[in-house]
């Protein structure tokens, strides 16, 4: 028989600082047995558990994930979520630092008097958002294709809008838009036609991790909103190739 449990995430199997030996909930640092024995498909299973937090003030965040043991994890968005601690009284400093942690660990790591900024590595189709250098996100993008390249080097927000529309036919909208460039470059999701009932953004889903762009840096919808929330106008963007 598979059991599915709930384990610890964002890093995946990391050690839950949260972990009570003493509740037989807990199969381990890393692990959350189900409170049902068997759940038949499309019934809701519960997970109760009980923690232990450290006598220290700061705001822990653990992220957890369902693992069907001998299976895998179940790795959508969706099924993934995050329980937040708040030990003592932590003040606006660590609200504001929690906020940014988009993994599991405390507010107390990140320095929010240090400058946000945004990272793309056009070789791995990647971007990483940083503080100081506490990485905070990482995503997957598109950039541009070779004849239409995405430019190189050190810019900043100049704009935001939260839905664009190109001037020129065929006027793709691009949602949650930053640009970058006075040439009309911008961080913005998956872009889409007025009139096409969701075709063409169904096919950029397809394309994410791609050079398909006329230059601009696209995010997965869900990504480019979060995004969208974490920066403001003046945010250093620094690509290389």
């Amino acid at each position: 028989m598979n059991y599915t449990r709930l384990g610890t995430a964002k890093e995946q199997d990391r050690n839950s600082i949260f972990y009570n030996p003493g509740d037989l909930a807990w199969l381990g640092s890393n692990r959350i047995a189900m409170s049902e024995s068997r759940i038949e498909p499309g019934e809701i299973a519960t997970f109760t558990f009980r923690s232990v937090a450290p006598y220290t003030t700061d705001i822990f965040r653990e992220f957890f994930q369902p693992i069907t043991e001998n299976v895998g994890w179940m790795t959508a968005k969706e099924s993934t979520f995050y329980v937040d601690v708040s030990i003592g009284e932590p003040g606006y400093e660590y609200d504001k630092a929690v906020f940014y942690l988009g993994k599991s660990g405390q507010a107390s790591m990140i320095d929010t008097t240090q400058p946000i900024t945004i990272n793309v590595d056009i070789s791995e189709q990647k971007m990483i958002i940083k503080i100081g250098d506490f990485v905070v996100r990482e995503y997957l993008v598109s950039t541009g294709t070779f004849k239409t390249p995405t430019p190189i080097g050190k810019f900043k927000i100049l704009n935001k809008q939260e839905l664009r529309i190109a001037g020129a036919y065929p006027h793709y909208r691009m949602p949650k838009w930053q640009g970058f460039t006075k040439w009309g470059h911008g961080l913005h999701a998956l872009p889409y036609l007025a009139n096409d009932r969701g075709t063409f953004w169904n096919e950029a889903l397809t394309h994410i991790g791609q050079r398909v762009s006329h230059g601009c840096i696209r995010l997965l919808p869900e990504d480019a909103g979060e995004l969208y929330q974490l920066t403001d106008v003046g945010v250093e963007v620094n690509i290389q190739a």
